[in-house]
């Protein structure tokens, strides 16, 4: 039996050992400030709500008063403040795979058509990095909006 050597080198390689914590301080409109987070803008957290409900993630999008303000990707249901909330990613990662073809997922890349897990698919992080607005392709030839008032009749 071989083992899989190449996926738990990835693995290990994208597991950080130390994980930063923090408690929620409070809500303020669709953000979640987390006070004692020490994350970068981008870092995905994990908001503990209790033992009956899943965890909420939520992204790191800037830092207000000492507080890390987070944006969760699902509903903010069960968040109360002096919940723990921890780091689990430097960055949003999603399945980009071929086994990807003909599957339904989520905005986060979760299967949501009762097939099987993709827990072994490569992963790809989300975002991109930006382009300034005239750096796309050109067209072919000069364009003219609109149209002219001899065929507009």
């Amino acid at each position: 039996m071989s083992l899989p050597w190449a996926e738990t080198i990835q693995k290990v390689r994208r597991t950080d050992p130390v994980r930063g914590n923090g408690t929620v301080s409070g809500i303020k409109g669709l953000s979640v400030e987390i006070l004692g987070l020490t994350a970068a803008v981008g870092t995905v957290c994990s908001i503990d709500v209790g033992r009956a409900a899943v965890p909420v993630l939520a992204e790191v999008v800037g830092f207000r008063d000492g507080c890390a303000v987070a944006m969760p990707y699902r509903t903010m249901s069960g968040i109360a403040p002096g919940q723990k909330a921890t780091i689990v990613a430097n960055a949003l990662t999603v399945p980009a795979d071929e086994r990807l073809l003909g599957r339904i997922l989520d905005g986060l890349g979760t299967p949501i058509d009762g097939k099987r897990p993709l827990s072994t698919c490569a992963s790809g992080r989300c975002g991109r990095t930006r382009r300034g607005p005239w750096t796309g392709c050109a067209l072919p030839s000069p364009w003219r909006p609109g149209c002219a008032p001899s065929t507009a009749w």
